[in-house]
């Protein structure tokens, strides 16, 4: 099942020009503000602790080398604490689209060269996902305190 989801991000992604057009993917990317795309995940309550931590043991030092190499600006997991079934969160910021589809499918070919079982593992923990991918259209991080 978990297969299908990914196969289903996969496509999501790659075919974002079709379904957005051609224009309005430019123009998204043109904003100059960046992209965020988030996964949210429903997973079994009592796996949810293992499903972070196969996060973190596999995909943590995959993302962080790529926010350390440009291929990302940033990305992190947050869990659920109060609110509706959607209970593990995955987000990815990039400069764009393109930039995130190459991170996206270096990080899931590496992953699956070296656990190959991955997939099965994580559908066994959370069951269904859906994706949002957002236009950064006004953000700030401040300038401290000096």
């Amino acid at each position: 099942m978990y297969k299908g989801a990914m196969l289903t991000i996969t496509c999501l992604v790659l075919c974002t020009g079709l379904v957005f057009g051609q224009e309005d993917t430019q123009e998204m990317e043109s904003q100059g503000n960046g992209i965020i795309v988030v996964s949210y995940f429903k997973c079994d309550y009592s796996k949810l602790q293992d499903a972070i931590k196969l996060a973190n043991e596999v995909n943590a030092p995959i993302l962080n080398r790529f926010v350390d190499e440009g291929k990302l600006i940033n990305w992190g997991i947050l869990s659920h604490l109060w609110g509706d079934e959607w209970n593990l969160i995955t987000y990815y910021s990039a400069e764009n689209l393109s930039s995130f589809e190459k991170a996206f499918d270096a990080m899931f070919a590496e992953i699956m060269e070296t656990n190959p079982d991955y997939m099965n593992t994580w559908s066994g923990m959370c069951s269904e996902h859906k994706d949002n991918i957002y236009s950064v259209v006004n953000a700030y991080s401040g300038g401290g305190n000096e």
